[in-house]
């Protein structure tokens, strides 16, 4: 994995004459490889994961994000949940989830979004727009998307903050498997 910026707090950013502290965009996370493998429990497992250091964001900040997870295998109808998560711990504050669905062996799932931070305090405020697949389906079929809205009354941005996909399988079994293809997140 690629995580910038290299050198925290600063960012690829100036300063404008007014002294604000305005930043540029910088990517967080950019997947060069198949993340870790979810297998063989039903134990609800982050399988990506992004962490924006406190204090790394302000007022009208945008995180932007894009995952692909696949399933290389699968046993019978064992069924499969993934969640988008932002929040100050781990798993924690769902801002988009699929069904539980028998998925397939090569089954694919999309999601993208953005969360808008309102207020970058201690007791901030975000708005999260998720684009996200309601179930897997076959790689290179067309994926259906719903569309979910999530606001937040209370999260703490001086504090690191997580974003996160969960794969939840309804039974364990070796022949359970799920994993990211991608995990992409760009700050701006």
């Amino acid at each position: 994995m690629l995580n910038q910026p290299q050198r925290s707090p600063a960012f690829i950013g100036y300063t404008p004459d007014d002294g604000s502290a305005r930043k540029d965009g910088y990517w967080l996370n950019v997947d060069v490889a198949d993340g870790t493998t979810h297998t063989n429990s039903q134990t609800e497992t982050a399988i990506a994961s992004a962490t924006i250091e406190g204090g790394m964001l302000w007022d009208g900040a945008v995180i932007e994000f894009d995952a692909i997870v696949e399933v290389p295998d699968q046993n019978t109808t064992d069924t499969l949940t993934l969640v988008v998560y932002y929040g100050g711990t781990t798993l924690t504050t769902a801002i988009a989830s699929s069904t539980a669905h028998d998925v397939a062996d090569g089954d694919v799932w999309h999601c993208k979004g953005r969360i808008v931070v309102r207020d970058a305090d201690s007791s901030g405020t975000y708005i999260a727009w998720v684009e996200a697949g309601d179930t897997p389906v076959a790689s290179g079929a067309a994926i259906a998307n719903d569309i979910h809205v999530t606001q937040t009354a209370s999260v703490d941005f001086t504090a690191d903050t997580l974003l996160e996909i969960g794969a939840d399988w309804s039974v364990a079994h070796a022949d359970n498997q799920v994993n990211t293809v991608t995990f992409n997140v760009r700050v701006h």
